[in-house]
């Protein structure tokens, strides 16, 4: 039998070593422990799921704090880039961390140039404003905010600016804290503003100015229409005494020599007031040539000598030479001379004396009119050559006129290429005109037998009214178109009295039915008639065929006297335009020569 070395090892009921089973039943712990620690591992699985549950709970807060901190700073750079001022942010060392589009397109720099650099050290050092920096490092320091600082400066690429600055610290949960800086450019404001203050003055001026235009137009305006009246009435009351067939010839010649000056004086007015429209816009053209203003003071002299022999005036004409040339239109200088001389008899008392002296000065001819009179205020001397301006005006005024004349001299001096000067000692002094107009340069060396004689001719506006040559339109068949019965009559009248036979019509249609029967050798048309006016009937003429009176010679008598009244009238058809007023005698004049029956 063996030994019991080899023998099996006990098996236990199952089968399984003995050994075994005791090594097992020792690591197994009790069957009693094993609900506590089933237990213990669900309670730790259930904390490991909350805790699992709250991470993904921060996680999603996370998330959603990210979102809303990238929508805020989306938002925020909106904001920034919205802003029409220039706005930095600055780190607590004032360098920029972000600009606006603002900055970079009112200052002209980019973001490489600005990002990341110190403020001071911008535009290569020229942004280090002192003022300006220890403004921010205060902020820093006190937590203060910056308001409304003004800040001048001159920037590179823009120039010199004028800033409002405003900032604010602006601090992060993690304590860093920042600047916002918006700089406002005041500059345009502030010029604005400075041009106001400097224009206030001139604009209160100008308001003074407009004031004063205001009542001199006012007195203007009635002077007028007392220069106007004052005339009228006394041609009205004539008319109506010449009615009277008891007065005597010494009346009736009275009364015609008043409403002859009457006529006169209202044609002068007309005559400034026109011309000076003509100056003051341009339309004025001067026929100029060699012109000696020797007789054309003379001429002025013997226009006024009658009304200076009324006051026992004294006249003196002194000339250096027998001839003073210039080079101008002989008809404008002598109305400058008449208005200087007529100045002078009229502001001069009865017994005084006026001097009219003619010389050279040098490269210029001068013509000087002084004398004794009521003279000028010193006050006023700046005045005298402007527009409707009177030392005197209103009521109170001591002598008539419109108080254009001196202003008529001054531009047809100036047209002239000369001056006009006034001088005066003060009220009661008498006072002094000179007028320089300038030598011709070919005749500035020639002696006095050198220069040429020049014919000369009176004014138109003050041509005389002549005594009619009874014969001149003999024979004449003539048409008058005026709708004004007196004016028309007139017309008629003076016609006649000149041999013409004169058919008359008050409208363009009554005229066309005249021509009808009849072709004259010549019409005369106004131009304002009821209906169809002169230029539409002139049209109307030119229109028919030449046997029935198409090319009849034609002249336009009318109240529009512009230059531009007289291209019109001329382009419509008429062969001659003349304004009125026009004197008898040389409407007959005109139609003769247009009629050919001068010689008749």
């Amino acid at each position: 039998m063996g030994s019991s070395r080899g023998k099996a090892p006990p098996r236990g009921p199952q089968g399984e070593p003995a050994t075994k089973k005791r090594r097992h039943a020792r690591s197994t712990p009790p069957r009693e422990e094993l609900p506590s620690i089933n237990t213990e591992l669900e309670m730790a699985k259930a904390e490991l799921r909350s805790s699992n549950e709250k991470l993904a709970t921060l996680n999603q807060e996370l998330q959603d704090r990210s979102l809303q901190l990238a929508r805020a700073l989306d938002y925020a750079n909106r904001i920034v880039e919205m802003t029409r001022d220039p706005l930095l942010i600055l780190d607590r060392s004032l360098r920029v961390e972000r600009a606006s589009r603002a900055f970079y397109d009112h200052f002209q720099v980019a973001p490489e140039e600005t990002e990341g650099h110190l403020l001071h050290e911008l535009g290569n050092g020229r942004w280090d404003i002192p003022p300006l920096r220890r403004a921010l490092e205060e902020v820093f320091l006190k937590g203060a905010p910056l308001h409304d600082v003004e800040v001048e400066h001159e920037f590179p690429k823009i120039g010199c600016r004028i800033l409002v600055v405003n900032a604010r610290t602006l601090r992060h949960e993690s304590g860093h804290e920042r600047i916002l800086l918006v700089l406002g450019d005041k500059t345009p404001a502030k010029s604005t503003a400075k041009g106001r203050a400097t224009l206030l003055p001139t604009e209160q001026g100008a308001w003074v100015s407009a004031e004063e235009a205001d009542r001199i137009k006012d007195e203007f305006v009635a002077t007028l229409s007392h220069e106007l009246r004052g005339p009228l009435n006394a041609m009205v009351g004539w008319v109506q005494i010449l009615r009277d067939s008891g007065i005597d010839e010494a009346t009736k010649e009275r009364g015609r020599a008043a409403i002859e000056r009457g006529v006169k004086a209202q044609t002068r007015l007309i005559e400034d007031l026109l011309d000076y429209s003509r100056m003051v816009t341009g339309k004025l053209r001067l026929v100029q040539r060699l012109t000696d203003l020797v007789p054309v003071a003379e001429a002025a002299v013997e226009g006024v000598r009658s009304a200076a022999d009324a006051k026992e005036i004294r006249f003196q004409v002194t000339t250096e030479s027998a001839k003073a040339m210039v080079l101008g239109d002989p008809d404008r200088l002598q109305q400058v001379a008449l208005n200087l001389v007529s100045n002078a008899v009229k502001f001069t008392p009865r017994g005084g004396h006026v001097e009219v002296w003619i010389g050279r000065v040098g490269t210029s001819m001068r013509l000087r009119v002084s004398d004794t009179g009521q003279g000028i205020a010193r006050d006023f001397l700046p005045h005298v050559f402007e527009r409707f301006r009177q030392a005197v005006g209103g009521p109170g005024r001591i002598q008539s006129g419109l108080g254009l004349g001196l202003s008529i001299v001054k531009q047809l001096v100036q047209l002239h290429g000369g001056s006009v000067e006034a001088d005066s000692p003060g009220e009661g002094e008498g006072a002094t005109f000179t007028v320089a107009l300038p030598i011709p340069p070919l005749l500035l060396h020639l002696t006095d037998s050198g220069q040429a004689e020049v014919p000369m001719e009176s004014t138109a506006a003050e041509k005389a009214w002549t005594e009619l040559d009874r014969t001149m339109l003999e024979g004449v068949r003539l048409l008058v178109v005026e709708d004004e019965a007196d004016s028309r009559e007139m017309l008629v009248t003076a016609f006649e009295q000149c041999g013409a036979q004169v058919s008359v019509a008050s409208s363009a249609r009554e005229a066309m039915e005249v021509l009808r029967r009849v072709i004259p050798d010549a019409v005369v048309c106004d131009i304002g008639l009821p209906g169809e006016d002169g230029h539409e009937f002139i049209r109307k003429v030119r229109g028919v065929e030449v046997e029935r009176g198409g090319r009849i010679p034609a002249l336009a008598l009318t109240a529009y006297a512009g230059p531009e009244d007289r291209k019109k009238a001329l382009a419509a058809g008429f062969d001659m335009h003349v304004a009125k007023p026009a004197a008898p005698a040389d409407l007959v004049a005109r139609v003769a020569l247009l009629a050919g029956s001068r010689g008749k």
